[in-house]
């Protein structure tokens, strides 16, 4: 196909299909799924996710240049392009919501800042350790015996 392209300005495109024995059909379907992805069109959806401050998902930015751009692209063709140069939308964590008229439940303080405890077991003791790497956080938590301040149990997680 591409010695077709290459001789197309010498001899027409049927003399040069009847020489490769293929037919003119075959060589134009060709042609028209030879269309791909211009670097313009990358550009823009790259613009397009910065100018937006990587807000706007896939969906969002297909939407965007079709409206705006006159543009029509698949959106699983821009969602390709977005992974490629990773400017995939920046997903927030949702905040907790607290329910307004119900009180958190407070536990009672027992230990009277009294941590010393006369036997294994008798008190425990939880904590948890913010863990920072770059833009990750994970939060260790652990239970601590009081008598010996042995960790008992622990947990690292992503969320608290």
């Amino acid at each position: 196909m591409k010695m077709i392209k290459e001789w197309q300005s010498i001899f027409t495109i049927a003399e040069l299909c009847s020489i490769f024995n293929i037919s003119r059909a075959t060589y134009y379907r060709w042609k028209k799924q030879e269309k791909t992805v211009t670097n313009h069109e990358e550009k823009t959806v790259i613009e397009i996710c910065q100018h937006h401050k990587y807000r706007y998902g896939y969906r969002r930015v297909t939407a965007c240049l079709r409206d705006q751009f006159n543009i029509v692209m698949n959106h699983k063709k821009v969602l390709r392009i977005m992974r490629k140069y990773n400017v995939l939308s920046r997903v927030r964590k949702k905040k907790k919501i607290f329910v307004l008229g119900h009180e958190p439940v407070v536990a009672k303080n027992r230990i009277q800042r009294r941590f010393k405890a006369t036997k294994p077991n008798e008190k425990w003791f939880t904590d948890i350790t913010y863990l920072m790497f770059g833009n990750k956080t994970l939060y260790f938590s652990s239970i601590i015996d009081g008598f010996n301040n042995e960790i008992v149990s622990y947990k690292i997680a992503e969320t608290q």
